[in-house]
């Protein structure tokens, strides 16, 4: 599935309040103009709202994002659980990168129902996902996410999002493309 098809259009039966279907993995390919530098692979495992998560990260010039679930859960938990992680990296990145390509799995949608869900999610991301290119570098990268990334880490991560709450999604906005249409005349 290519976002750059996408047309709310195409999807008027599809809403991401549809919250009972079920999937066991989601993979999402980011690219970027040269920052993803590599090759790099992480492989841990986490415990989200009790079912546990394989995460590999894959990054050689694009970065490949695979969550594997232990057993089918809701779609929008795994969505949930990959825009947290999609947080986690601007800390480490200084940006977000453009999701080219997302992919759902499982038992419980034909292939083609994952993919137009997975469009309605990518249709639903918040506008500070698309960081203002002031602030994208080519090798701007603060921190190798394969030398810190932990199951430790992630768990503060995640205590850290309930206790900034607004604040963090304030600064996220002050870094989008979004800024500069809200300042012009």
């Amino acid at each position: 599935m290519m976002i750059s098809n996408y047309s709310p259009e195409q999807n008027k039966n599809y809403s991401i309040t549809d919250e009972e279907r079920l999937c066991s993995s989601l993979t999402v390919t980011l690219c970027s103009n040269g920052c993803l530098s590599g090759p790099h692979l992480l492989e841990i495992e986490y415990i989200f709202q009790n079912t546990k998560i394989k995460i590999t990260i894959e990054q050689n010039g694009i970065r490949i994002i695979t969550l594997i679930t232990n057993r089918p859960i809701k779609m929008k938990i795994l969505w949930n659980f990959n825009c947290q992680l999609e947080k986690f990296f601007v800390l480490l990145d200084g940006q977000f990168y453009l999701i080219k390509n997302m992919t759902f799995s499982g038992n419980d949608c034909t292939k083609s129902e994952y993919d137009t869900y997975a469009s309605v999610y990518l249709a639903g991301r918040p506008d500070y996902c698309k960081t203002d290119s002031l602030y994208c570098h080519a090798q701007h990268s603060f921190l190798k996410f394969d030398a810190i990334l932990s199951p430790d880490l992630l768990a503060k991560w995640f205590s850290m999002q309930e206790e900034l709450d607004i604040v963090n999604q304030i600064l996220l906005y002050n870094m989008t493309y979004i800024r500069k249409k809200l300042y012009l005349p």
